[in-house]
């Protein structure tokens, strides 16, 4: 029988569908992110992507930064990223730097005059990445390091005076700054090189003060003063402004509290020498 052949169906197009897959890892499982830097401008960290096994066409994955549970605040704290490209060998990105078959792009942080917690933190996320990517971790925890601002902390009077009288006077610290956790501060009393003596005109005392997010920044201790009936000179002792925190700057941390005594004695001349006589040119001794 005579084959005729079709012209058209000379060629065909075979097509291979790859089964094959890389590996695209974070290179490290946490980065530490600086606040500031030298300068004061807000800190940064290479964070990297890095494909493992063979590829004859790029390999694309997108990155976003997340809180993600975390205690730093996209916007405020870090500047977020969206779906960030990043195209891994052989084709790079040309606005990351290459690194064989590594890509890094930098996470900034940013840097304010908040007290915060010490360690704040957040994720990098691969938000989307093509079917030939396998992944061994879809997220890194970036970890911004001890918080470096301060605030300012200082007894509101360098001399408070009291009546002896009055069974306490308000010891008052302010604080300026912003602060985003609770700062502590202790007042205490002490003799000190004054004259008032502890547990004779005042009662020592360690009291512990709390600034929080959002509350007052002048806050009040009480001291206790004693009263006696001696008739006394004015007699004074020290309170002292300390803290454990590293965020804050004690600018005065001494004050001066004086007791004003308003004891009374009275005067009395004997009634026997109500109506002494005295000669001319004499005297007489009077009692009181």
């Amino acid at each position: 029988s005579e084959f005729i052949l079709d012209q058209a169906r000379e060629n065909c197009s075979v097509f291979i569908k790859d089964n094959d897959n890389v590996t695209v890892n974070f290179e490290q499982q946490e980065y530490l992110l600086p606040e500031s830097t030298s300068d004061g401008m807000g800190g940064y960290v290479p964070v990297c992507v890095e494909l493992e096994g063979a590829t004859q066409r790029p390999v694309t994955v997108y990155v976003s930064t997340n809180n993600h549970g975390g205690k730093a605040i996209g916007g405020s704290d870090f500047s977020p990223i969206y779906s960030l490209e990043i195209t891994l060998a052989p084709n790079a990105s040309p606005w990351l730097e290459v690194k064989g078959d590594t890509q890094c792009f930098n996470v900034t942080a940013k840097n304010d005059d908040i007290v915060e917690y010490h360690c704040e933190n957040f994720y990098i996320l691969v938000v989307d990445y093509d079917d030939c990517v396998e992944f061994c971790k879809l997220e890194v925890e970036v970890i911004i390091m001890e918080d470096n601002d301060s605030v300012a902390v200082a007894f509101m009077d360098e001399k408070i005076f009291a009546n002896e009288s009055s069974p306490c006077v308000d010891v008052c610290v302010e604080l300026t700054g912003n602060i985003e956790r609770d700062v502590e501060v202790a007042v205490a009393s002490a003799s000190g090189s004054f004259e008032a003596v502890e547990g004779s005109d005042f009662k020592y005392s360690n009291e512990t003060l709390t600034f929080q997010p959002g509350g007052s920044n002048i806050l009040c201790a009480q001291q206790v003063i004693i009263n006696d009936i001696l008739v006394e000179d004015v007699e004074r002792f020290q309170g002292t402004l300390t803290s454990d925190d590293n965020a804050v700057n004690l600018v005065e941390d001494e004050t001066c509290i004086s007791i004003i005594d308003d004891d009374e004695v009275v005067l009395c001349i004997e009634e026997e020498d109500l109506n002494l006589k005295v000669d001319e040119g004499g005297y007489v001794s009077v009692c009181v």
